[in-house]
């Protein structure tokens, strides 16, 4: 266990790039606002709001989206695509630019992209106190996305802090079953 001065150390989520980012200008990143949503959902742990995007499939910047998805509702995915969850690294937020592309990319694969931002880390509340905390902030986008799409497969991506995050899934969320590809 580390000392709780470590903490900021080990997450760096005080670090921002952008000082106050627009979290639902998904156009400035190449995405339709159609498209995507910004929101937030509680952590099950504890209630900490969390910074949530959702993104469609094939989310660009495409007139024709636009009117493909005017109505859409965050709150539905009939169909049975794919989701990935992207759990980012240590420092900075969901919307920099390194981790847009990202999802860029899965989203014009077809897949719906759900990320958030720990706690702390970007337009969420609260701060991490230990691992714990942001293992459950992931496990709640888990139970979110699972909640909108029962029967779609969900994959699980973790970028450098996120790996290690995800890595605590079958610990603390059994049963989860994981593939390596």
């Amino acid at each position: 266990m580390f000392p709780k001065a470590a903490i900021p150390l080990i997450y760096l989520h005080y670090l921002q790039l952008d000082i106050n980012p627009n979290f639902s200008d998904f156009s400035s990143h190449g995405i339709s606002d159609h498209a995507a949503s910004d929101f937030y959902i509680k952590s099950d742990f504890d209630g900490t709001p969390l910074g949530t995007w959702h993104i469609r499939p094939n989310a660009t910047n495409d007139l024709d989206l636009q009117h493909s998805w005017k109505s859409w509702n965050v709150d539905t995915i009939s169909d049975e695509t794919p989701i990935f969850l992207y759990f980012h690294g240590m420092a900075f937020n969901r919307a920099h630019s390194h981790r847009v592309e990202v999802y860029k990319l899965l989203s014009r694969l077809g897949y719906h992209v759900m990320t958030i931002d720990y706690r702390g880390f970007g337009n969420s509340g609260g701060y991490p106190k230990g691992e714990l905390d942001v293992v459950a902030d992931a496990i709640s986008l888990l139970r979110y996305a699972r909640s909108l799409a029962p029967h779609s497969p969900v994959f699980i991506w973790g970028s450098s802090l996120g790996t290690g995050v995800i890595s605590s899934y079958p610990t603390f969320d059994s049963p989860l079953s994981l593939r390596s590809t």
